[in-house]
């Protein structure tokens, strides 16, 4: 098993600085959705009982 050796997935790029900034500015973003998603779930939960 050779350590720090890139793994190479079919159809993406290999992993380099570049695609590790990429990945974590994904994820990033992704969590960001997240949370708004579940505040406008909140909101809106929140208004359905103001509606009963």
């Amino acid at each position: 098993m050779t350590i720090n050796k890139p793994t190479v997935v079919p159809g993406k790029q290999q992993d380099t600085d570049h695609s590790n900034e990429t990945r974590l500015a994904a994820q990033k973003r992704e969590e960001e959705e997240r949370k708004q998603m579940q505040a406008k779930q909140r909101h809106d939960d929140e208004q359905a009982k103001q509606r009963k």
